[in-house]
């Protein structure tokens, strides 16, 4: 039997869940206990697959906290640098 296909749409939709959540959770976004948010843990692929697609409001929110921590100390580096020039 051969294997999924780039054309399977549920084998897409997996994935697009898949890499968002893991993007949002190397940002150190916890994962939700939301079943509507796409961070939440699910125990089997029935489960994964009624999941949402989307962060909810308070993923979200960590989400743009964790970035916004992230540029600041990204700024602070680049101000160092150029003190010391």
């Amino acid at each position: 039997m051969p294997g999924p296909t780039g054309n399977d749409p549920q084998l897409c939709e997996r994935v697009a869940k898949q890499v968002l959540c893991a993007l949002l959770l190397s940002f150190g976004v916890p994962k939700s206990l939301d079943r509507n948010d796409v961070t939440c843990f699910t125990m089997n692929p029935e489960e994964f697959d009624a999941k949402g697609n989307r962060p909810n409001a308070e993923t979200m929110k960590l989400f743009q906290q964790a970035l916004a921590d992230l540029n600041s100390g990204w700024q602070r580096h680049k101000a160092r640098l150029k003190a010391m020039q």
